[in-house]
């Protein structure tokens, strides 16, 4: 099955600064959205954040390209679809745990 296919909501190519609190470790870890829909969100992050299929973690996509610092209820439960990791950082694909708007979302 293609990717397209499994796609259920529109997204939106958006490069956005994101924060995601591993829920195992307790740990944060800064990157960016690749894009944004009302079910999920691809990003991208170094290589430090090693994720795996169903895990669990909060993620906090910042409203515009100035707001940088999020709190802690800007925070959206999210599982992670799938990771794969790139030359020098490693893309995340995660469900939130609650379907957004894409208003809400980005």
């Amino acid at each position: 099955m293609h990717s397209s296919e499994r796609r259920r909501d529109l997204r939106i190519r958006i490069a956005r600064s994101v924060k995601m609190l591993n829920t195992l470790t307790g740990k944060y870890v800064a990157g960016k959205t690749l894009n944004v829909s009302a079910g999920g969100a691809m990003m991208v992050f170094d290589r430090t954040a090693k994720l795996s299929p169903g895990q669990r973690v909060d993620i906090g996509i910042s409203r515009d390209a100035h707001d940088v610092l999020l709190a802690k209820n800007d925070m959206m439960h999210a599982t992670v679809i799938r990771s794969e990791t790139q030359a020098d950082s490693i893309k995340i694909a995660v469900a939130f745990n609650e379907r957004r708007t894409n208003s809400a979302a980005a």
